[in-house]
C-alpha cells in the first residue's frame, strides 16, 4: 500500500501523533482492511455493555497497557478465543 493513496488530512494527524512511518503504514493497512470487510458485511459488529468487578477490570486495563492496546480490543479478543474454545461443544451438541 502506498501512503499516497490514502487522505492527507488522515497521514497528517497520524504523523502529528508522532508515528513512526511503519507503524503508520500499518495503521493505514488495518484500517482499509476494516473498512472494505465492513463494506462486504464481513465484520458488521454490534455494541453491548458488561459490567464486571473492579478488580477484573484493573487487571483488563493492565493487560491492555503491556499490550499498547486498547481494552476493548483485550475484551474483543477474549471473547473471540472463548467462543473458539467453546465451538467444538457446540458442534456436539447441535449433532
Amino acid at each position: 500500500m502506498s501512503v499516497h493513496r490514502v487522505r492527507r488530512g488522515t497521514c497528517a494527524r497520524l504523523a502529528v501523533s508522532g508515528l513512526s512511518t511503519r507503524t503508520l503504514v500499518l495503521y493505514l493497512t488495518v484500517m482499509q482492511t476494516a473498512a472494505k470487510l465492513s463494506r462486504l458485511g464481513a465484520m458488521e459488529s454490534v455494541r453491548i455493555s458488561v459490567t464486571v468487578p473492579a478488580t477484573d477490570h484493573h487487571e483488563l486495563e493492565r493487560i491492555a497497557e503491556a499490550r499498547r492496546v486498547s481494552l476493548a480490543w483485550v475484551v474483543r479478543d477474549a471473547i473471540t478465543q472463548y467462543l473458539a474454545a467453546q465451538e467444538p461443544l457446540f458442534r456436539r451438541a447441535q449433532q
